[in-house]
C-alpha cells in the first residue's frame, strides 16, 4: 500500500527499493518483510509509534466527539470525521497529517 510506504518513509525506516522494511520500527528488530506486508493500517503496535513521533514534533493527536484531530499551537492540521472507527480512523488521520507535513517541509 502506498500509504504504508508513506508512513515508513516518515518514520525513517530504511527500504531497499521499496522491497523490504524492518518488521517493527518501534522495537528496532532486524527481521525484514516485504513492504506490501507492512501493518500500519491494521496493527496498533505499528501505528502508535507513528502517533508518538507526530507528538514529538510538537503536535497533539486527539479524539474529540468521535473525530481525530491533529493540531499544533497555531492551527489545526488534520480533522478526520469518524468513519468506521478504531484503527481505520487513526490511520487515515496519520496519513493525511504526513501528506500535509511533507508538503510544508
Amino acid at each position: 500500500m502506498e500509504s504504508n510506504k508513506l508512513i515508513a518513509e516518515f518514520m525513517g525506516v530504511p527500504c531497499d527499493k521499496d522491497l523490504y522494511t524492518p518488521l517493527c520500527p518501534y522495537t528496532g528488530e532486524t527481521l525484514f518483510i516485504p513492504s506490501s506486508q507492512m501493518k500500519y493500517d491494521t496493527s496498533w503496535d505499528w501505528l502508535m509509534p507513528v502517533v508518538e513521533k507526530i507528538e514529538s514534533l510538537g503536535y497533539w493527536v486527539n479524539r474529540n466527539d468521535g473525530d481525530i484531530t491533529i493540531s499544533n499551537k497555531s492551527d489545526m492540521v488534520v480533522v478526520t470525521p469518524m468513519s468506521s472507527g478504531g484503527i481505520d480512523m487513526m490511520y487515515k488521520a496519520v496519513v493525511e497529517f504526513i501528506k500535509t507535513y511533507n508538503d510544508e517541509q
